[in-house]
């Protein structure tokens, strides 16, 4: 009797935690709740004589395809794609840092431990559990008639447990192996991965990108500021977009009357939900870089970027990146004069979780203190970083005048949810991520109308749309696109790209690839 209820606890117990993780993500469900292979391992467990080893093995591998099952899962909801060990392993690392800044490095460190102890001890329970089944060493009759039959339930409750689910599928899709399609699909993933690699190489070879100056822009500063996180589908959603909108009517006579013009239009991103360096990888470098691997790539194999063509065209090019809080040397590589990173930057006040300064202390100090005093024209890369998650603390636009360095904002290091709570209802979320962007874009725009001055070009963009988990799976890809200057001239080659004046992009039109942008600047300016 011990040994029926403990083969019908193991059945269940991993059948439950199939349907457990497609509650719980929802999102791109697995292949079936019913895991076949997991009960085959189990009915060859009780005719196999008992290894310790095997027991072992097994416990480790059912592990290991479970926490694959949940990290496909947490992929698909976060960045919109497929999970691929060979591309994803290095987000570890950028997971890492996010947890100690969003939650403190003792916590973040905590939480690690906690989940790295829940894996040892599944490995140890099941096999544990494992090891006292197989050791059932001769099964009588009976007992290998009521196995079947206990096995046979359990693929009958997994079937049945799908349709709940409401998913419609055949009963050959609800038999999943989940362990055995993942293990084959990574192997699969990584084959083609490294084909990719050959590929990609060969296509930097012939891209033909090679440093060329931009003569139209000689003289100009030139200003590429990324607002983290803003995406047209923000202008899908009625919600947000009316609070996107009300910023944008209220800026548009500001700009106006201060005599800066404005066209807009729309790209689309390689990227969703994070990983904006490859968004910025895209433009600066005019090849689409939607992966690591390939990203890793562009920086060995490096033949120029946007950064050295406005370099041969007399610029001094300067980086401010608030959000590097550790070594970038992709700032060499990439050839920047001045490099401006957490560290370089004199703000005194609080971190509002993962947020190093508020943006519009960013904008403040890069005014003040690089660009007025500067002897020449500029070319600046500025990511901009209050609209990150977890999209609290969202500010007020404070007085320009009142910024100094940034001790004001002391008075909202505890004045909002804490992320753990907000993040308890996805609704308010969403909410604080269109409050937020809209506070990215509005101290943006204001730094324009007071600013932007003349013999200057400003080009702001997003990097990528949020999470298919707060946007929705079916969210366009693309980010919107503003250009500012108080010189028509340099907005009229964009009027005949399509775009349309005004601070509002056109809905529904086809869009470029990011990696366009650098060949749409040559196009514009590559001539005197």
């Amino acid at each position: 009797m011990i040994y029926l209820l403990r083969l019908t606890f193991l059945s269940l117990a991993l059948i439950g935690l199939s349907w457990g993780v497609v509650l719980l993500f929802g999102g791109e469900p697995p292949p079936g709740p019913v895991p076949l292979d997991v009960l085959l391992v189990l009915g060859l467990l009780i005719l196999l004589p008992p290894r310790r080893w095997l027991t072992a093995l097994t416990a480790l591998l059912l592990t290991i395809g479970l926490v694959l099952l949940i990290a496909r899962q947490a992929v698909w909801q976060i960045l919109g794609r497929p999970l691929n060990l060979l591309l994803d392993a290095p987000l570890l690392k950028a997971l890492e840092q996010l947890l100690r800044s969003n939650l403190g490095a003792p916590l973040a460190w905590l939480l690690i431990s906690i989940l790295l102890v829940v894996a040892l001890v599944l490995i140890w329970g099941l096999g544990h559990q494992l090891r006292r089944l197989s050791c059932q060493r001769s099964l009588r009759p009976a007992q290998r008639a009521v196995s079947g039959i206990v096995l046979l339930g359990a693929i009958a409750l997994g079937i049945g447990g799908w349709s709940m689910l409401g998913q419609e599928k055949s009963v050959k899709q609800a038999y999943a192996m989940p362990l055995a399609n993942t293990l084959t699909n990574q192997t699969r993933l990584a084959l083609k991965t490294l084909d990719q690699r050959r590929r990609f190489l060969a296509h930097l070879e012939k891209s033909g990108l090679s440093v060329a100056p931009l003569p139209g822009l000689a003289g100009k500063d030139v200003l590429l500021v990324f607002i983290e996180s803003y995406g047209m589908s923000l202008y899908e959603d009625l919600a947000s977009a009316e609070r996107l909108e009300a910023v944008l009517r209220q800026m548009a006579p500001r700009l106006a009357g201060a005599g800066v013009e404005t066209v807009s239009g729309r790209l689309r991103s390689p990227i969703r939900g994070g990983q904006s360096w490859l968004a910025h990888a895209s433009v600066l470098s005019g090849i689409t870089i939607d992966n690591d691997l390939d990203y890793r790539l562009l920086r060995e194999h490096f033949s120029g970027s946007l950064v050295q063509d406005l370099a041969a065209s007399g610029h001094q090019t300067l980086a401010v990146l608030p959000a590097i809080t550790q070594p970038w040397p992709e700032g060499r590589v990439y050839g920047f004069d001045h490099l401006q990173v957490a560290k370089d930057i004199p703000y005194r006040g609080p971190a509002l979780n993962w947020v190093t300064m508020p943006d519009q202390y960013t904008l403040t100090d890069f005014q003040r203190r690089l660009r007025e005093p500067a002897e020449a024209p500029l070319f600046v890369h500025m990511a901009l970083i209050s609209s990150h998650a977890p999209w609290t603390p969202i500010l007020p636009v404070l007085s320009w005048s009142a910024i100094d360095d940034g001790g004001v904002f002391d008075a909202w290091a505890q004045a909002d949810e804490l992320p753990e709570a907000l993040w308890r209802n996805m609704d308010r979320v969403r909410e604080h991520y269109a409050q937020a962007v809209a506070y990215s874009l509005e101290v943006t725009l204001q730094w324009a109308t007071r600013y932007l001055g003349e013999d200057a070009l400003l080009m702001v963009m997003g990097d990528h749309p949020a999470a298919p988990l707060i946007v929705g799976e079916e969210a366009s890809p693309d980010v919107p696109v503003h250009l500012f200057s108080q010189d028509p001239a340099l907005l009229a080659p964009f009027h005949a790209l399509g775009f349309q004046a005004g601070l509002t992009p056109r809905s529904g039109e086809d869009s470029s690839p990011m990696s366009a942008w650098r060949g749409i600047l040559r196009d514009a300016f590559g001539r005197p």
